[in-house]
């Protein structure tokens, strides 16, 4: 895809229509550039998330487990790095190599960043706790959902303009990570209020594929519940001797199918990026030379 096609004016309905057509339409050489890759991600994502479960912290030093699992997430960043470059580079144009770069550092990024809001929201949720701890118990419990959604609100609006900067980051050929701050940050910020809703037709999209993607694995796991439950009471296990790899395989389609909707809404934020470039376009065309010079 040329990316100057996709520099245009257009509302949200606009993008995600625009997006969804050219997804369909193109989704049989998607497949084929990508269906391997997706599969040894999806693996990969399957035994980060059966790793509790066969390693159990109390089995092994603290240490170790941490390092295991650290290990487990550094394969999974350069899977996922993988299959996103694989995808990507159908849109940019670019070569592999640089745009495995490129979504290598944002996939990095994304997961500090997540593992910094998490630990943000955590211990704000316990410094409130501590802090109306002296309050009555309703009156406690308010503020402190209060106080942690607010803390959640700030870090949302604070990181919506990293939607675009990192999609303009892996588009853009020969861009550098620092093009991902400063004046397109802040660009991004101006254009707030449109990212936050895209952002939110993305999750809203993510979460209710998730849904329907993950029935067959609740099914599975309410199976082994049920079975646990009956084991309880004095009866044998009715579970098949490969119900295990059952729900592994399970977890792999689950996490093979939620990977192209990823790439959907990975098309959806090229068009939203399409968008918000259009306005910088439009607005420095109508600043002065000079001043177009510096907002570039």
């Amino acid at each position: 895809m040329i990316i100057n096609e996709l520099i245009k004016s257009r509302s949200h309905a606009g993008c995600i229509s625009s997006s969804a057509k050219l997804y369909s339409d193109n989704l049989s050489t998607i497949f084929k550039k990508t269906w391997l890759i997706t599969l040894l991600a999806s693996i990969c994502f399957s035994a980060i998330s059966f790793l509790p479960t066969t390693v159990m912290p109390g089995q092994i030093s603290p240490m170790m487990f941490l390092g295991i699992y650290a290990c487990y997430l550094l394969l999974l960043v350069i899977v996922s790095s993988c299959a996103m470059a694989t995808f990507a580079k159908l849109v940019n144009g670019e070569s592999y190599k640089h745009t495995l770069t490129k979504c290598t550092a944002v996939t990095a990024t994304q997961l500090v960043t997540l593992i910094v809001a998490t630990t943000a929201v955590y211990s704000s949720q316990q410094s409130l706790v501590k802090w109306t701890a002296s309050l009555g118990a309703a009156s406690s419990q308010v503020l402190v959902a209060l106080g942690v959604l607010v803390v959640v609100a700030v870090f949302f609006v604070l990181l919506s303009p990293l939607a675009y900067t990192h999609t303009k980051y892996i588009l853009e050929n020969g861009s550098k990570y620092a093009s991902c701050f400063g004046k397109p940050y802040s660009f991004g910020m101006k254009n707030c209020g449109y990212i936050i809703l895209s952002v939110i037709v993305a999750l809203l999209e993510l979460v209710l594929s998730i849904f329907l993607f993950s029935i067959p694995f609740i099914v599975c796991h309410f199976s082994s519940f049920a079975d646990f439950l009956g084991t309880l009471d004095g009866d044998t296990s009715g579970l098949p001797s490969y119900f295990n790899m059952l729900v592994f395989g399970t977890n792999i389609v689950f996490c093979f199918l939620t990977y192209y909707v990823v790439y959907s809404i990975f098309l959806l934020f090229c068009f939203v990026y399409g968008n918000i470039e259009a306005k910088r376009i439009g607005t420095a065309k109508d600043q002065s030379p000079q001043d177009a010079a510096k907002d570039e």
